[in-house]
């Protein structure tokens, strides 16, 4: 099989019958995939060590979904981020972060398991702690 040549994308017209649309070059296509692939880790880059490998779109989706604010509006009233902005916090690394997720996870009975509460730990970090 030749690696080099171009890759040809085809799209069946009826059954037993292939009609070519398009020849992408390999070069092209590798580029195009290693950007789909690295996407989700572009952001996970610039996360501290122990969020390493963390998907922020699925700790913001937690986030939501198990209506962690809900218990925050509780405790500090408004839209319940002041828990994380406040200047007397109690979290004050990436690690506590983590450790504190879990321990609403617990609390709450969220069923959570530990990578989810990672990517929720990430998620928040990103959008209100930015530990390195």
């Amino acid at each position: 099989m030749n690696y080099r040549a171009p890759l040809l994308l085809t799209v069946t017209v009826m059954p037993g019958v292939r009609k070519p649309m398009r020849t992408f070059p390999r070069k092209m296509v590798r580029t195009l995939l290693l950007l789909v692939f690295s996407a989700g880790t572009v952001a996970a880059q610039t996360l501290p060590k122990a969020m390493t490998g963390a998907n922020l779109a699925n700790g913001r989706a937690l986030h939501q979904e198990k209506n962690c604010a809900a218990c925050h509006v509780q405790q500090f009233g408004g839209d319940g981020t002041r828990i994380y902005t406040r200047a007397d916090r109690k979290v004050k690394s990436a690690e506590k972060l983590i450790a504190q997720v879990a321990a609403c996870n617990t609390r709450l009975r969220a069923e959570l398991f530990p990578e989810d509460e990672r990517d929720i730990a990430a998620y928040l970090n990103q959008d209100y702690y930015k530990f390195k």
